[in-house]
């Protein structure tokens, strides 16, 4: 909801002009000057690291890119600590869930509503935040203000119907007798093998998997061309672990079962913390300012 809000703030008032800032000040996103910040690919998702609340310009970041202080910094050191504490942290899930998938299975709910009933309504609600986003989005452009406050109200009262749905989700009954659950090996979401193509679709694109998917290939090139991690090293996050060749037998028996006429499924915002990544993005670059 946090996002919705800060969305509607940008869209009703003004940016203010960044002409005048210097990519090294305080408040400018030194992970978005080096390639992307990490906080806006989770934005309401399980793993929701919070909103970054420094600037984000592209007009700072092609600055630095073609500056002589590029990689002199430290600012690359840090973009790739994250990722890879991101990565440590989510693989650290994917071991829990396993583990948790092992584990005796808890009865069906007596309510007689089934988690996937509950999940196929959080997967309609936030397509639905997502439309309604970018239609606000294109009011606030259009100077269409008026309208755009009363489609925030409507997208308030969704994520308020979301929250409460995703409390319900994570109370639930985790199994049922006539499910078979297993573990996305790309974000630690739990996956249902017996779901609807548009369900698996959704997982697939969602922002906790395609966001993952970024940060690991993105640790993938740097190690290729050399990179080292000063705290997170790189076997501890891809070599000794490729998500790839993990996730290959996985995508084999998606295939197959897609064929069959089944395809897995599951909210891509449910099986993992809420807590990854948090706390650690602190400290100071070698210029002496604050991130």
């Amino acid at each position: 909801m946090d996002y919705q809000r800060q969305l509607l703030a940008e869209l009703m008032n003004p940016l203010i002009p960044s002409a005048k800032k210097d990519y090294r000040d305080n408040d400018v996103c030194k992970h978005f000057l080096v390639g992307f910040c990490p906080n806006e690919l989770f934005l309401n998702t399980k793993v929701d690291l919070g909103k970054c609340g420094n600037l984000h310009d592209e007009r700072l970041q092609k600055e630095y890119q073609s500056s002589s202080n590029k990689n002199r910094l430290g600012y690359e050191d840090r973009f790739y600590d994250y990722l890879a504490k991101l990565v440590s942290d989510i693989e650290r899930t994917i071991k829990r869930g396993h583990t948790r998938l092992e584990s005796k299975p808890t009865e069906a709910s007596p309510t007689g509503v089934t988690q996937d009933d509950i999940r196929e309504k959080i997967i309609i609600i936030e397509e639905t935040i997502k439309n309604k986003t970018n239609q606000l989005r294109q009011l606030g452009e259009s100077g269409r203000v008026k309208d755009a406050y009363d489609l925030y109200s409507a997208v308030e009262r969704s994520m308020v119907e979301l929250d409460q749905l995703r409390q319900t989700d994570q109370t639930h009954p985790s199994y049922r007798p006539d499910k078979k659950m297993e573990v996305c090996e790309i974000c630690g979401a739990l996956l249902a093998n017996d779901s609807t193509g548009q369900r698996i679709d959704a997982h697939m694109t969602g922002k906790q998997h395609t966001g993952f998917i970024r940060i690991r290939e993105t640790l993938e090139e740097h190690r290729k061309n050399g990179g080292t991690l000063r705290h997170y090293g790189s076997g501890n996050t891809l070599s000794n672990r490729d998500y790839r060749d993990r996730d290959r037998d996985r995508d084999g028996r998606r295939d197959r079962d897609y064929r069959g006429g089944r395809r897995e499924s599951g909210s891509d915002r449910k099986g993992s913390s809420s807590s990854i990544g948090r706390g650690s993005d602190s400290g100071s670059y070698r210029d002496g300012r604050r991130y």
